[in-house]
């Protein structure tokens, strides 16, 4: 991330208009009874008809958890959960073997699920992990970088780091030909690709 001196470049930047991307959930990816949403907390997700919240920046508690006796009672909660460590502007400490297990209790679900993968702005771990389960369950075709094809379809900004793109390379076998998105900072405020 380069940081950029507001003091010193106002004028460089001044009428510059931010390019707005995604908001709330958006449909990425659809298949006979599945579908698969990216959002980022910070910008006003729908995660309300999702059946599954796979949370990548620790945004949610549990719709229910119990312990002990209660254990029991977590049967009666609506929505599943699954957390996945996953620091900002990096990548998990998941082997690939953890992903493809994930796709494979996807494509073994046989009533309609929807999934909503989320971290906080919705570019790097969204992102990361949205080119990865779109590779493994067939969804992005075999002749086309899954980065470009993500960006495509859900938002031009996703993958943000050289280790994010390294990751999808490592877990899915495939040919990721993309750069990583430029990320600057002027002032508390982030700018993508000046």
């Amino acid at each position: 991330m380069t940081t950029v001196n507001l003091s010193d470049t106002w004028e460089k930047y001044k009428g510059f208009k931010i390019k707005e991307c995604h908001t709330g959930s958006v449909l990425v990816f659809k298949d006979t009874n599945l579908e698969i949403y990216g959002a980022g907390k910070n910008r006003s997700p729908d995660i309300i008809p999702s059946d599954v919240i796979v949370d990548l920046a620790d945004n949610y508690g549990k719709a229910i958890e119990c312990h002990g006796i209660f254990k029991e009672l977590e049967k009666y909660s609506t929505r599943k959960m699954i957390k996945i460590s996953w620091p900002d502007m990096s990548v998990p400490r998941m082997h690939p073997k953890f992903w493809a297990e994930f796709a494979e209790m996807i494509r073994a679900h046989t009533k309609p699920l929807s999934l909503v993968f989320i971290c906080n702005g919705g570019h790097g771990r969204t992102g990361t992990a949205l080119c990865i389960i779109g590779c493994l369950l067939g969804l992005i075709p075999e002749d086309v970088c899954p980065v470009e094809y993500v960006r495509g379809i859900y938002c031009d900004q996703i993958v943000e780091t050289d280790s994010q793109i390294k990751y999808i390379k490592n877990v899915t076998g495939r040919e990721v030909t993309a750069t990583k998105r430029e990320y600057y900072r002027v002032g508390s405020i982030p700018f993508h690709g000046i």
